[in-house]
């Protein structure tokens, strides 16, 4: 009987030492959100950029930071003046080095999250960074005999396109074919059908378009993402 008087009267004093000296964590300011999804119904999906400015100016400290933080459901740090860009891209940029987990990056890398594109920042990315400027992206390399006689042949052959061409020229087709002839000399040592690497990056392009709402659905939800690009057949269709 003792032990629970003694509960019932230092519950009290605990819960309000708690409430009046326990440090809350200095975050940035957020809007009130709903359970499940968050901020997300304050984000018009058709201009996302105006909507987080909007609601940087309204719920940023004035006349200083602007950071607010929204749940997407994921925390999301939203950066909105030049002195907290500087502090994120300049400042800390190693705390802000990796790349978050993307539904589109798990398909297209096959889940590994590796290489020097999506990988996170650390030993591992330092050393495929290394290896590819050094092996790959080096001046010897570059100015290797094969590789300079494929950027000399494919630079003649878009420039005879253009001489012959005697309408309006769309020039994201000549540099799709450029660069689909450099690379595929480069691995394969023989041209490629340059309208089939614009057919493959049109392909996913309407892909991602099409599915953009399943997509959306896997980054915030990520625990079900699996499911959700199973039943949208989107995983079989990068596949």
């Amino acid at each position: 009987m003792s032990l629970v008087l003694l509960f019932l009267f230092l519950s009290p004093i605990f819960l309000l030492y708690r409430l009046l000296f326990s440090r809350k964590p200095n975050l940035p300011l957020a809007p009130a959100s709903l359970p499940f999804i968050g901020h997300l119904h304050l984000i018009d999906s058709r201009t996302p950029h105006r909507s987080l400015h909007s609601l940087s100016l309204r719920y940023g400290k004035p006349d200083s930071s602007r950071l607010i933080l929204l749940n997407l459901p994921s925390p999301t740090l939203v950066v909105s003046t030049a002195s907290d860009a500087e502090l994120v891209l300049k400042t800390h940029d190693l705390a802000f080095a990796s790349r978050p987990a993307s539904f589109s990056e798990a398909i297209l890398v096959n889940g590994t999250g590796q290489g020097v594109s999506f990988s996170e920042y650390g030993n591992y990315w330092r050393q495929s960074k290394k290896f590819t400027v050094v092996h790959l992206l080096g001046q010897k390399r570059v100015f290797s005999a094969p590789f300079r006689t494929a950027c000399a042949e494919e630079v003649t052959a878009m420039m005879d396109h253009i001489a012959a061409n005697k309408e309006e020229i769309n020039l994201s087709d000549c540099f799709y074919a450029y660069a689909n002839g450099v690379v595929s000399h480069a691995i394969a040592g023989k041209e490629n059908n340059a309208q089939r690497l614009r057919e493959l990056t049109d392909d996913i392009s309407t892909i991602l378009a099409n599915g953009s709402l399943y997509q959306l659905a896997a980054e915030v939800f990520p625990g079900i993402g699996k499911l959700i690009t199973k039943m949208s057949g989107l995983d079989e269709k990068f596949v």
